[in-house]
């Protein structure tokens, strides 16, 4: 079990269940689809087992997880399956865009794959920047189930709806990767004496904890308010949809902001990230309610 620590499994089992959530619950129910859940399967892989080799690349380079990871597995073997599960990845990523008729996608899985390399080797000593890609990088696996799902079979008789689809998508990219951008931040309030120690950048040790606490209020604000504005313009007519949002993910995200102004310990620290936690399973689960909706009315 410490093994899979290193590749950060918990995140990586998340990310496959919303890409196969946002097929079952979205796709599937209101589009024609290209992939059949084999090829959905295969797309999960992929996505996992680069994010996967990211984790593992991230931890060897600068522990957070375990502080003397090189103790569980050594650096060549780490780096050994670093490259087994970007060329797992990669080759998935081909067969599936060669399967859809568009070569050309599989660039996505090969950027995913330098940026993942870049910014466990290489962006250490920019604060901002290690956040932030973690949001892109999660928005290009979110997006990826589009691209290969929906995109191929978009037709003048159904882009309506497939642009919907897409348009909702981006709106969950958008509020999930501030999510995860807070979350990142949080973590980097957590581990600031560890990052200190292993010489990685963070904007917690060039800020200090208190305008961090600031920022992380500033990103956590403007999340709720664009939760709050997509719950009174396009979910306030269900209220089913109203309860959950309101209760599961508004009020927890109150809840945030209400204790980061004065956190200061590591204590506070890990109560936000608990509450991060379950935001970001809950908001992930509310994909659901699209069909819920359909379902009612039907």
């Amino acid at each position: 079990m410490k093994y899979l620590h290193l590749l950060h499994w918990k995140s990586v089992l998340f990310l496959a269940f919303t890409l196969m959530l946002i097929k079952l619950t979205l796709f599937d129910p209101f589009s024609t689809v290209t992939l059949n859940w084999v090829g959905m399967g295969y797309l999960s892989i992929a996505v996992c087992a680069l994010s996967a080799a990211g984790s593992l690349i991230d931890e060897i380079q600068c522990p957070r997880a375990f502080k003397h990871p090189l103790s569980l597995i050594t650096r060549k073997t780490s780096y050994n399956l670093f490259f087994i599960l970007n060329i797992l990845g990669v080759t998935l990523g081909f067969y599936l865009s060669n399967l859809i008729e568009k070569p050309s996608f599989a660039i996505l899985f090969i950027g995913a794959s330098a940026l993942l390399y870049l910014k466990a080797i290489y962006l250490n000593t920019y604060a901002l920047l290690r956040p932030l890609l973690t949001s892109l990088l999660l928005g290009m696996a979110l997006l990826s189930s589009w691209l290969f799902d929906i995109f191929p079979s978009l037709t003048t008789y159904n882009q309506h709806m497939q642009l919907f689809l897409l348009k909702i998508l981006g709106v969950y990219i958008g509020v999930l990767g501030s999510l995860i951008f807070i979350r990142e931040l949080v973590l980097d309030q957590l581990y600031m004496n560890i990052d200190h120690k292993n010489k990685r950048n963070t904007l917690s040790l060039v800020l200090g904890k208190k305008r961090t606490n600031g920022v992380i209020l500033i990103f956590t604000l403007l999340t709720t308010c664009v939760i709050l504005f997509f719950l009174l313009n396009d979910l306030y007519r269900n209220l089913i949809a109203l309860i959950y949002v309101s209760v599961l993910i508004l009020i927890p995200l109150i809840l945030l902001i209400y204790h980061v102004i004065n956190a200061s310990q590591e204590k506070d620290y890990k109560l936000h990230l608990k509450l991060l936690n379950g935001i970001l399973i809950f908001t992930t689960l509310s994909i659901a309610l699209y069909q819920v909706q359909f379902l009612l009315k039907s």
